[in-house]
């Protein structure tokens, strides 16, 4: 039997790591699905770029999504 590995999708849409933030708009999301889609294809496509720059390893990938899920809530500083 063929062991099953898991690994994450590519996003649609990804963008070089140097970019910015999605607006806090987008990573908090609000009420509307629109909001919540938003938010999830962010973090989706955040935890793609860490998991493509840690060499693609096996696994299902949570750690990245963890990690940038922790990245995108943090309150940016505002200068």
């Amino acid at each position: 039997m063929r062991k099953k590995t898991a690994t994450l999708a590519r996003p649609s849409s990804v963008k070089p790591a140097s970019e910015q933030k999605p607006p806090a708009t987008w990573v908090l999301g609000d009420s509307t699905p629109y909001g919540k889609a938003m938010y999830e294809n962010a973090v989706r496509v955040r935890a793609y770029q860490k998991w493509e720059t840690a060499g693609k390893p096996a696994g299902d990938g949570v750690k990245f999504w963890l990690e940038a899920e922790r990245e995108l809530l943090q309150p940016r500083n505002s200068h």
